[in-house]
């Protein structure tokens, strides 16, 4: 995705979808933020990489009336989480 540093130079994005979030979650984010994407990111071979976690409350409740809604939520929550990288690089 174009993440405003153009088309030479995209960010790909590992998005992680879930209903609930069990235990092991916490270790599967940990490990994606703390060795995954800083060591794919350092190689510098496969471009820039982040991953972002969606779960029910991105999905479920009141704030989804519409399709609006979702897709306002939706992109609260990417740009969050993109903003968290790019604090983190």
């Amino acid at each position: 995705m174009d993440d405003g540093h153009g088309p030479d130079d995209p960010l790909h994005l590992v998005a992680e979808v879930k209903g609930y979030r069990y235990l092991d979650a916490n270790a599967k984010k940990s490990t994606m933020d703390t060795y995954w994407i800083p060591g794919v990111n350092k190689l510098k071979t496969y471009g820039r990489w982040a991953f972002v976690e969606f779960n029910e409350e991105h999905f479920t409740g009141g704030i989804f009336a519409d399709d609006e809604a979702k897709l306002k939520n939706c992109r609260a929550a990417y740009a969050a989480q993109i903003k968290m990288f790019m604090e983190n690089s």
